[in-house]
């Protein structure tokens, strides 16, 4: 696992998925940012173990947010984080989604924008080839009523394939507070520490936010012939930097 060094300039945050004993595991994502820093899963390990992973990772990477599925054993998890004063924040993926009349349930919504990012170029994660067969292997169709949704996970036991637990933990810390939105290239507490009157405004974007793509050139300037000597900041000029690209590594 490729562990990346954390920037002190911009929030972490921390995706849990709950499992237990048997087949299913539990796993913890840190993310920052477009990247994911570490994707670490636990066989056979009961909850009170877990809290203490969690614990032990939030202190290292000083993470803000800690985002719990709450269905299931999680809801333990998150109560005992809660006690102990935790930045915990609990996700109901069984529950109604924020865009009702197209998404069967908040699970199938957030794993859609995960797939937007990961299609975009806007998700950077770690050569984990265990964490890439459980993304190409989830499933979506279109229930009854038109929505789209999400294949469960006893459908993917009934075809053989284990829970996805580090996939379900990858969702969960792309996700950021307080609105619950899918992270979208924007941070909400960058300037917590300026000024007010020298804050950026926050715009609350929600689930279903698109990133725009940056522009790679500027219009020529007013009365700029072809014989003009272009800036030095144009795109052709070999001084000015690349345009960085985010790359997804599997």
């Amino acid at each position: 696992m490729t562990t990346l060094p954390l920037d002190p300039n911009e929030p972490v945050y921390l995706g849990v998925d709950v499992g237990r004993f048997g087949a299913d595991k539990s796993a913890i994502c840190v993310r920052q940012g477009q990247r994911v820093h570490s994707l670490t899963s636990f066989s056979r390990m009961d909850t009170m173990r877990l809290v203490y992973e969690i614990i032990r990772t939030r202190e290292e990477t000083g993470a803000e947010a800690i985002f719990v599925d709450e269905g299931g054993l999680g809801g333990g998890v998150i109560d005992r984080l809660r006690e102990l004063g935790e930045p915990v924040y609990g996700v109901h993926f069984g529950g109604r989604a924020p865009h009702r009349t197209r998404f069967f349930n908040t699970r199938s919504e957030i794993f859609w924008e995960v797939r937007m990012l990961l299609n975009d170029g806007l998700m950077v994660l770690p050569p984990d080839e265990e964490l890439a067969g459980q993304l190409v292997s989830l499933r979506y169709d279109v229930s009854s009523s038109g929505q789209v949704r999400l294949e469960g996970k006893r459908e993917m036991r009934k075809r053989g394939l284990p829970s996805p637990d580090k996939a379900d933990a990858l969702a969960l810390a792309f996700l950021k507070p307080p609105s619950f939105g899918i992270w979208t290239g924007t941070e909400p507490f960058l300037d917590d520490d300026l000024p007010l009157s020298r804050r950026l405004p926050r715009p609350q974007y929600g689930i279903g936010y698109e990133l725009p793509r940056p522009s790679l050139s500027e219009p020529p300037e007013p009365g700029a012939g072809p014989g003009s000597a272009p800036p030095a900041d144009a795109p052709g000029d070999s001084s000015s930097p690349p345009v960085p690209r985010i790359q997804v590594w599997w």
